[in-house]
Order: structure tokens, then C-alpha cells, then sequence
């Protein structure tokens, strides 16, 4: 009797199924996310480099591969501290961020309700019997 293989499915199917997701460029395996931030790098650059093309020349290429690393360390960088968020919701954390202002899961709280529960005295116009039947009893003014 043989037993049928058996695959943890999880990393293609749970939460994180994309964070590992590979592309091969040019014989290069690359992470989907970071394909996408050196593409878009790459178009941001395009009308830069030719505007500086006539005044440096082939020196003017240096464009892209600044644009590329500018865009790879605020996208896919990390804080070394705290949450490790990356760098770009950090810059947008900090830049929304506000005094006397509370965020939970990055919106803003409502204005501030604070329900204090303290022990009231009711003043009773006779004191109350326990064994009393209800009618007998002294009623509450309201």
C-alpha cells in the first residue's frame, strides 16, 4: 500500500502567496515588486535623460541608474527600527502624523469619548426594607 504525496500549499495560497513571486529578466530571477519599481524607474527617468542628453552627453545615462536606486530604496527599503515598515510609509506616516491626533490602522480616530463610571447616591425618602413586598417598597424620583 503506498500513501499519496502530501504539499504545504500555504506559500502559494495564503496571505503572503506574492511576496516570493519571481520574474526572470534577462536571465535574472527577480522579485515581481521589485521588476515593477525598476520599470517604473526606468519610465520615470526616460524624459530627464533626454533633456540632459544635449548638455552631458553619454554622461546623461547616469539618470536612470539614480532614478532605479532612489526608487528601489524608497520602495522597497526598510527601517532598520522599530516596525521595519517600508521607507515610503514611513516618509507618508510621518508626513501625516499630527500632535494630540490618535491613528489606529492609519485612520484617525473620531473625536475623543470618555465614559467615566462612578458610584452615585440616590437619596430615598424612607429607608428600604428588604423583606418588603415590591409594593411596599419606596419608589426612585427620576
Amino acid at each position: 500500500m503506498s500513501v499519496p504525496y502530501v504539499y504545504d500549499l500555504t506559500h502559494l495560497t495564503g496571505r503572503r502567496k506574492n511576496d516570493e513571486r519571481r520574474w526572470v529578466v534577462m536571465t535574472f530571477e527577480v522579485r515581481r515588486r521589485t521588476a515593477v519599481v525598476i520599470g517604473m524607474s526606468l519610465v520615470l527617468s526616460a524624459f530627464p535623460t533626454l533633456l540632459l542628453l544635449p548638455f552631458l552627453g553619454p554622461f546623461a545615462l547616469i539618470t536612470p541608474v539614480i532614478a532605479v536606486t532612489v526608487g528601489l530604496a524608497l520602495w522597497e527599503g526598510r527601517q532598520r527600527r522599530g516596525m521595519k515598515l517600508r521607507n515610503w510609509q514611513a516618509i507618508l506616516d510621518k508626513r501625516n502624523a499630527s500632535n494630540g491626533t490618535l491613528f489606529a490602522a492609519g485612520e484617525v480616530m473620531g473625536d475623543p469619548v470618555l465614559v467615566m463610571h462612578q458610584p452615585t447616591v440616590i437619596p430615598l425618602e424612607a429607608p428600604i426594607d428588604i423583606n418588603a413586598p415590591d409594593a411596599a417598597r419606596p419608589r426612585y424620583r427620576t
